[in-house]
């Protein structure tokens, strides 16, 4: 009697191997999306932060009323050592002074319900190309 596995013993490991192998690079390749996702959120978060410190050293910089809003871009803030110049962008790997002027935080005044300006500011990284986005 001849001892081994039939031909469709190995196609029924070979299938299993498949779908587990799908599973897997499916979970890694979501983590992997999620992890780049979270870190550009942090990025933007550092962003913000370094253009609030930008316009503290220049308050001229902020809108003098509502609708009158202003830019500072990515390179500005490199320029003016606000933001680490090898900086990444995660969603795309290329470094943000990269992007120029296509990147940058567009500072707004908030507005009650009766329209009437506060003197709240709203930070928002903006991009002109949305592969460069949090998405």
């Amino acid at each position: 009697m001849n001892k081994g596995f039939t031909l469709a013993e190995l196609m029924g490991v070979i299938v299993i191997l498949g779908i587990l192998a799908v599973i897997v690079t499916t979970a890694i390749d979501r983590n992997i999306t999620d992890s780049r996702y979270s870190s550009c959120q942090t990025q933007e978060k550092n962003i913000t932060e370094a253009a609030k410190m930008f316009v503290t050293d220049d308050a001229s910089r902020l809108p003098t009323s509502a609708g009158n809003n202003t830019k500072i871009t990515i390179n500005e803030l490199i320029d003016g050592g606000y933001l680490d110049e090898d900086m990444e962008n995660p969603m795309t790997g290329k470094l943000y002074k990269d992007s120029g002027t296509d990147i940058y935080v567009e500072i707004s005044i908030t507005s009650n319900s009766e329209g009437i300006a506060n003197k709240d500011y709203t930070y928002t990284v903006k991009y002109k190309n949305d592969e460069e986005a949090c998405q």
